[in-house]
């Protein structure tokens, strides 16, 4: 088996598009459009975009250029009378999963970057995330900006903004947010193991519905 996981590496090369599921292989795929033309893609075929990523398969192998098809969600419908949804994490598999809740309940979404990969150099702005999104320098900045969402969206009726994110983060989540659980290994270890879902299946979407008819509770994907 190692051997030919070996082999496969070596056959690298030779690929039309790579597939970026995380920030952190955007190293290796960046050495591989410099050194050999492959652009790569980021994102998941999350539920319910599954053909716009894999529409931007089709693109990349046809143009060469990287795709980020999550990146930019302004031409998918969201209804500004509803209370927004946010997601804390990884960016490339968190726009993805925001492309999916926005496209399938119409709720407007704001990712917050929680790693430095794709970062300018001021760390001001990500290369995977689009206007609504941020990438706030530490947890106070988070928690103001979470606030501020709460604040701008006091008037809609609902039960708070719907905060997907590893459990880690419960404590710093403002008066108003209502956490999704979405642990990660990255950030919790293994302790959340077994609460990791099945990230393009419909195990999300279920999580975030319940939250929506709930309040000041914790809900499980």
């Amino acid at each position: 088996m190692h051997n030919r996981l070996l082999e496969d590496i070596c056959r690298s090369s030779c690929a039309d598009v790579n597939l970026l599921l995380s920030s952190t292989g955007l190293p290796a795929a960046e050495y591989l459009k410099k050194e050999f033309g492959i652009p790569f893609v980021a994102g998941i075929p999350a539920h319910g975009v599954g053909e716009r990523y894999f529409e931007a398969v089709r693109t990349a192998s046809v143009t060469g250029e990287n795709q980020y098809p999550f990146r930019d969600r302004g031409d998918i419908p969201a209804d500004d009378k509803k209370l927004p949804v946010c997601l804390i994490g990884e960016p490339v598999v968190m726009t993805s999963l925001a492309a999916s809740l926005q496209t399938l309940t119409g709720c407007p979404t704001h990712v917050f970057s929680a790693t430095e990969e794709g970062n300018d150099r001021a760390g001001d702005r990500n290369r995977f995330l689009g206007k609504n999104d941020s990438a706030p320098k530490g947890e106070e900045a988070l928690n103001a900006m979470l606030s501020q969402i709460v604040s701008e969206n006091a008037s809609l009726s609902g039960k708070g903004i719907a905060v997907a994110a590893d459990p880690c983060y419960r404590d710093i989540l403002p008066e108003g947010c209502s956490l999704v659980r979405l642990p990660h290994l990255a950030f919790s270890g293994r302790i959340f193991l077994k609460e990791i879902p099945d990230l393009v299946g419909e195990d999300v979407l279920t999580a975030f519905k319940s939250s929506l008819s709930a309040q000041n509770t914790d809900h499980y994907i």
